[in-house]
């Protein structure tokens, strides 16, 4: 029911201009999202219909057409692949911006589609002055950004310049490959480039615009695949060169080689300079923790230490010397002030309160300091006796 009511639909949208406007939206919905594969596979089918019927309506559709060739289903991708081969072939689409998708049914796993894709590419080939030469380094750069296995890649990129025959067109090709080093930063597409310079049928001036732009390639020498690439390259321009080309591209060769050395020694010492930094940065790091550890248990040491009376005692005995001194000043004056007066009644001597308030020092302080009191009444006891 719902594959009839589509195609009805689909229908409607040939007959009237505005009617088929009005209901793209929906049409490109359903061919995406629809669970039934006849439906998606109908709706494709009716969209190489109504791209011949209104192309400047489906025009900005473009993409959403080109999608189809990723749908899951088989049948799907090959109604996709004979609408959109009749639309391009026929000047009807513009091939430009999504032929990549194109190129990637050359390696589908539907042999039928293989097949229909090789097709297409070899009757393109075949138009005008061969449109794949100038599609080709746009399918080479959205190929490359693809998560494509590497021998897919390669297959595919080895039957699209195969088509390429004239040698002017394999001349511009090695310049326009070699250009594409300079704004390139990743080793997948470096790789990818010098595999097709690879796949190139060389001619001396080919060989001699692959030397001119030695400055545009250069820094991707530093990698093994690419310079195996290059070597490949070398060795098929020595089969035709003449003595004078020979001789150049034997210098190319070792200015590429002599490149080659210095690139893998300024990576090695870069990468032993970051390891050694490595290393350094984790060494400062264990003894800042060590410090820092030594720091906490001095602190923690400070906090909970008990002080020995007996192992300050000199310091303590040599701040408070002051103090017995004038201890030793007070009782003598005091002794001298009472002594007069005493008439048989018990007039405790300033000695006893004096031993009174060194034994409360010292049990607030140090030892030495009662050593020093008790010295300062030895002293006060001896003149007592003298003067009596």
């Amino acid at each position: 029911l719902q594959a009839t009511a589509m195609l009805a639909l689909c229908r409607f949208m040939i007959v009237d201009a505005d009617f088929c406007e009005a209901n793209l939206q929906l049409l490109f919905t359903v061919v995406e999202s629809a669970a039934s594969e006849t439906v998606r596979s109908n709706c494709t089918i009716a969209l190489g219909d109504l791209a011949v019927r209104f192309p400047n309506l489906l025009e900005p559709w473009t993409e959403n057409m080109y999608a189809r060739l990723r749908d899951p289903s088989a049948s799907v991708r090959k109604n996709a692949v004979l609408v959109l081969s009749h639309l391009i072939l026929n000047d009807m689409m513009k091939v430009k911006g999504y032929i990549n998708e194109m190129a990637v049914r050359l390696e589908d796993e539907d042999e039928r589609i293989s097949n229909l894709a090789k097709l297409f590419f070899t009757e393109l080939s075949k138009k005008g002055s061969n449109p794949i030469y100038n599609l080709l380094p746009d399918i080479l750069s959205k190929l490359s950004a693809q998560n494509l296995k590497s021998e897919s890649f390669c297959s595919i990129m080895q039957f699209l310049i195969g088509s390429i025959k004239k040698d002017k067109q394999m001349e511009g090709l090695v310049e326009k490959l070699c250009n594409r080093f300079s704004g390139v930063t990743d080793f997948s597409q470096w790789k990818c480039l010098a595999y097709c310079l690879s796949q190139l049928a060389f001619t001396e001036k080919g060989m001699k615009k692959l030397i001119e732009s030695f400055k545009t390639y250069e820094h991707a020498l530093c990698e093994d695949a690419v310079m195996d690439h290059f070597r490949n390259i070398i060795n098929k321009g020595k089969k035709f060169a003449k003595p004078d080309l020979k001789s150049s591209v034997e210098e190319f060769e070792e200015k590429l080689n002599k490149f080659h050395l210095e690139k893998k020694e300024q990576e090695a010492t870069a990468r032993n300079a970051q390891a050694h930094r490595n290393k350094v940065g984790s060494l400062e790091g264990a003894n800042v923790d060590g410090r820092n550890e030594e720091n906490s248990a001095a602190d923690t040491s400070e906090d909970g230490e008990v002080i020995d009376p007996s192992v300050e005692g000199p310091q303590s005995s040599g701040i408070r010397k002051p103090h017995s001194d004038e201890a030793e000043d007070q009782s003598t004056i005091s002794s001298d002030l009472i002594q007069p007066e005493a008439r048989g009644e018990e007039i405790l001597s300033p000695i006893v309160n004096q031993i009174d308030i060194s034994k409360s020092r010292g049990r607030k302080s140090k030892l030495k300091e009662q050593n020093a009191v008790t010295s300062a009444t030895v002293t006060t006891r001896r003149m007592r006796s003298r003067r009596r």
